[in-house]
């Protein structure tokens, strides 16, 4: 997967407990730019590692507390699909960090995905961030213990690094964090939706676009997060002749 997603700084001042900021997170990374997405209870789950049971309880949780809106949906047979989620915003403030979609799909446990958001909330422009163990902790609504297996298991992936600081009298304070950038993914800018094809519902951006059932499930299938920048989704909608791409001469 490539791109990211952009959460409000707000996500830590909100009363959300751990399961819900990284689930409110996850349904985030499915979101059009409507802020809409479908996935099922059990594709959350998978990419929260939560089981199925605390993943209901959550959702539930986040609609009764305003943060997202859900309807659901109907096959024509009657039966029911996967329920359509609005994600809110979380307060009026304006302010916003991103992250990397491919946080979620790296197999970390849900507080290291939550410690990663915060840390990436707390840096500066440079990637950069010291807070507490303590604030993180309290942030993150888990324990000072479990930050210190979170921030060992970032570590181990290669998505921050450690420096420790010590103060004059050879005491310890905060550590200091560093983000580590990862290796952007190859530009796909160069996509064009032709206006003329009758499966795709032409929008002037290259990369925001409203697929017709079609192709939809050609997103579903070959990319459950509904990332339609992933090279795998062009490749096949290219393949299927849905978009062509523009001549870079």
């Amino acid at each position: 997967m490539n791109g990211y997603i952009t959460l409000q700084n707000d996500l830590f001042k909100s009363d959300m407990n751990v399961h819900e900021i990284v689930t409110y997170a996850v349904l985030k990374a499915f979101s059009n730019c409507e802020n809409n997405c479908f996935p099922s209870r059990k594709t959350i789950a998978e990419k929260c590692g939560l089981s199925l049971t605390t993943i209901k309880i959550t959702l539930k949780s986040l609609y009764e507390k305003g943060f997202i809106e859900k309807c659901g949906q109907f096959r024509k047979n009657g039966s029911q699909t996967s329920n359509l989620y609005t994600i809110k915003s979380i307060s009026e403030n304006n302010k916003y960090f991103r992250v990397d979609r491919d946080i979620f799909e790296m197999g970390l446990t849900e507080k290291a995905v939550a410690v990663y958001l915060f840390l990436s909330c707390s840096a500066d422009n440079e990637g950069i961030a010291f807070p507490s163990k303590s604030v993180i902790a309290n942030n993150c609504d888990i324990s000072v213990s479990s930050v210190n297996i979170a921030v060992k298991e970032l570590k181990a992936v290669n998505l921050i690094d450690i420096t420790a600081q010590i103060r004059q009298n050879g005491g310890c304070t905060s550590n200091v964090y560093t983000l580590i950038k990862q290796e952007l993914q190859p530009d796909e800018s160069n996509i064009k939706i032709p206006k003329n094809d009758p499966s795709v519902l032409y929008d002037p951006h290259p990369l925001f676009y409203t697929p017709t059932p079609y192709v939809f499930n050609a997103l579903l299938e070959l990319n459950p997060m509904l990332n339609i920048t992933h090279k795998q989704v062009f490749n096949k909608l290219i393949q299927d002749k849905k978009i062509e791409l523009k001549n870079s001469s």
